[in-house]
């Protein structure tokens, strides 16, 4: 399990060690008695009316190549392969405004944009003052309303006394009369994030808001994120068209969308802008930026179609896991234990232009 140097790209390969430890845990068993699944998947609307099997073939490091993700293709002979190369796109096309609405986004016509549902997600641990301090932040600035959201899941990890007066006493706000939060969550229960944004899509596709085929989209909130409310934080006064912009990106092909902005490893240099409907987003792809458990919003029908088997195998195999009894998700997308590195889906993240819309606030330590 590995990261590279700028410059260089993961190739990963087979840990026989691993391997080993894998091959000694006993495998569920499927409904016709083998037991080849290392994961069985339940059916849902995003990924169909059949039980999926899955193998978990455990890697553990990788070797770093010169490149940044993309080998060069080798030069081709063929005189048509040579005039669709893309340095001869480059160089015949780039200038020509005639197809300037092919590399820039801003141009791109988003005609009947579906107005997917919004639900949201909330996931905290051992922390009920900084989930009341979030959950009275968002209510200041009526998020849920403002974003249409359809519900809001708030799953506790390791839930106490403490955090269900915080919970109660939000419920019984007038205030927030118009926004009832659906709890999950025990004293024993530790979801990782993996496992709670799968759980928050499943019980979206269970509501009666939810879209017919499961493309719904989780707003994904840690409980110490809050709206930015800054002097030279203006994002808070655009909520309504931020949210429209990000569900045009969605329907793009953009399955992860991040509200608070470039993690600080990212390669920025290897990004573009990606704007939708009069709001500016930069996009790289999955090799170029890692996985962040910060503010999202997430295309649900993507997630538990690519990355909920990651999270299935998270609650039972030791090398999700480490040895422990928690996996931690936001590190096993990046040394190879989720298949997130090495993939080319295109994340897009919310420009620093008129500050930030989320900040961190941390008010248990």
């Amino acid at each position: 399990m590995c990261r590279c140097p700028e410059g260089l790209v993961p190739v990963p390969y087979a840990n026989q060690e691993l391997k080993a430890i894998y091959q000694s845990v006993p495998k569920n068993l499927y409904q016709d008695g083998t037991t080849e699944a290392r994961v069985i998947q339940p059916p849902s609307k995003a990924t169909g009316s059949y039980y999926k099997r899955f193998v978990h073939h455990p890697l553990q490091n990788c070797e770093c190549r010169k490149g940044n993700g993309r080998l060069d293709p080798t030069p081709t002979k063929d005189k048509y392969l040579s005039k669709i190369s893309r340095p001869y796109f480059e160089q015949s096309c780039a200038n020509n405004p005639e197809t300037e609405s092919v590399t820039n986004w801003d141009q791109m016509p988003d005609f009947g944009v579906e107005d997917k549902p919004i639900f949201t997600g909330v996931l905290s641990f051992e922390s009920p003052l900084s989930l009341n301090n979030s959950l009275h932040n968002w209510l200041e600035h009526d998020l849920f309303r403002r974003i249409a959201s359809q519900d809001v899941f708030v799953q506790v990890n390791h839930r106490s006394e403490l955090d269900d007066q915080v919970l109660d006493a939000f419920q019984q706000n007038k205030l927030n009369n118009r926004h009832p939060l659906t709890i999950t969550g025990s004293a024993e229960e530790n979801l990782n994030p993996g496992m709670a944004i799968s759980t928050f899509c499943r019980m979206a596709e269970q509501h009666p808001s939810s879209h017919p085929n499961g493309e719904n989209l989780l707003l994904f909130l840690e409980k110490d994120w809050i709206i930015a409310d800054g002097p030279r934080d203006k994002k808070k006064d655009q909520l309504e068209s931020i949210f429209r912009s990000a569900i045009a990106l969605s329907q793009r092909g953009v399955p992860h969308i991040g509200l608070r902005g470039y993690v600080g490893d990212t390669d920025e240099s290897k990004a573009w802008n990606c704007p939708a409907e009069g709001v500016p987003w930069d996009c790289t792809t999955a090799h170029q930026h890692r996985w962040t458990n910060w503010p999202a919003l997430i295309d649900c029908s993507w997630f538990l179609r690519y990355l909920e088997p990651f999270a299935l195998m998270s609650l039972n195999d030791p090398i999700m896991s480490c040895g422990g009894s928690y996996c931690d998700w936001e590190k096993a997308t990046q040394d190879g234990r989720v298949a997130w590195t090495n993939s080319q889906w295109v994340i897009a993240h919310i420009t620093r232009h008129e500050g930030h819309l989320f900040d961190h606030k941390e008010v248990d330590k």
